[in-house]
């Protein structure tokens, strides 16, 4: 069973709404470790208006991985196009204990 507990619009601009979603992520899985879920929805008009796309991976990529590599599919990163006004989403869960 997977609940989901937050969920925010990011309506920073880059790098601040990287900056906001990182401690974010960071703490929620500090708290929940493997029990995290962890998805973002990224609104590519905004990132497109915002920052190159290989600045965007050089400083997102690293993060992510670990993530990966800690959630498995636990993580998730998507894009979408959305309007401008939408943001970015951040969408945090846990998942029920082993055996539960």
């Amino acid at each position: 069973m997977t609940t989901s507990i937050y969920q925010t619009d990011v309506d920073l601009p880059w790098p601040l709404a990287w900056e906001m979603m990182q401690w974010e992520m960071a703490a929620w899985v500090a708290e929940y470790g493997d029990r995290a879920l962890v998805q973002v929805i990224w609104n590519e008009r905004i990132l497109a208006a915002q920052v190159e796309a290989a600045e965007f991976q050089a400083i997102t990529t690293d993060f992510y991985r670990t993530l990966q590599h800690r959630l498995g599919h636990a993580c998730q990163w998507r894009f979408e196009k959305q309007e401008e006004s939408t943001g970015h989403r951040l969408i945090l869960g846990v998942s029920a204990p082993q055996g539960a």
